[in-house]
């Protein structure tokens, strides 16, 4: 069994301004690094929006990842908000060429309703699930890295 080590890490976009508030990434999801012990089988990681943290049996978790985590300031106070995130992205390896990619997909957040506090403040918690392609594709090591947008609206 030949064994594939992945670090995944800085899924994230910049800073939104619109209006009057901010959007500010405080940390990048990072899926952490990981082992496939099968690379004809799909291999599957979920960060949870709310801190969960699993993997299927074709992964080997050799250091857990973490949710994406965002503060929004300068918003109305004490007001629900909705927010749109993408389908799904994908992820490649960013240095050194390679043939791998991974799907992103099944974004989550956390709170499912957000609402500002009276200071029009709130954070906001993203995660989602990535997954190897199977089918015998080679993961070469390193990290890889990806975006995803999504807009908040008031």
């Amino acid at each position: 069994m030949r064994k594939w080590y992945l670090i995944i890490a800085g899924v994230f976009f910049l800073p939104l301004q619109a209006g009057a508030y901010t959007v500010t990434e405080i940390q990048a999801m990072e899926f952490g690094e990981l082992i496939t012990r099968n690379l004809a089988a799909v291999g599957e990681v979920v960060v949870g929006a709310d801190g969960s943290f699993s993997n299927n049996a074709n992964i080997i978790v050799t250091t857990l990842g973490q949710r994406a985590r965002y503060s929004i300031t300068g918003a109305p106070a004490s007001t629900a908000f909705t927010f749109t995130l993408d389908a799904n992205t994908n992820v490649t390896r960013t240095l050194g060429g390679g043939t791998g990619e991974f799907t992103v997909d099944n974004f989550t957040t956390h709170p499912a309703v957000l609402t500002s506090d009276g200071g029009g403040n709130a954070t906001l918690f993203i995660g989602a699930r990535i997954q190897t392609a199977g089918g015998g594709q080679v993961y070469l090591d390193g990290a890889y890295d990806g975006t995803y947008d999504f807009t908040v609206e008031f």
